[in-house]
């Protein structure tokens, strides 16, 4: 029985750089603390210091995709960042 690799080397270079660059990304917005594409697990409330939800359940598209927050204290929309999101 032979295995045969699905990949030829033009894919698996595509796909190698492809996974490199969202992984920048992610890692960039998250040592700066904005963007769309980072990750933060602990965020308050800019505003009064709220702290964010455990388990965020979104409202709207937006927030699915990019994340975000009501807060609770004082009502304000928020990115994953805690800052305030520009109503549009």
């Amino acid at each position: 029985m032979s295995w045969e690799i699905p990949f030829s080397g033009g894919y698996a270079l595509a796909l190698g750089v492809g996974v490199a660059t969202l992984s920048f990304l992610i890692i960039r917005d998250s040592v700066r603390r904005r963007g769309c594409w980072g990750i933060n697990l602990h965020t308050s409330c800019q505003r009064c210091d709220g702290k964010g939800p455990q388990f965020r359940f979104p409202a709207s598209f937006r927030e699915a995709l990019w994340g975000g927050w009501l807060c609770a204290s004082c009502g304000r929309r928020n990115d994953k960042w805690g800052k305030a999101v520009q109503s549009r």
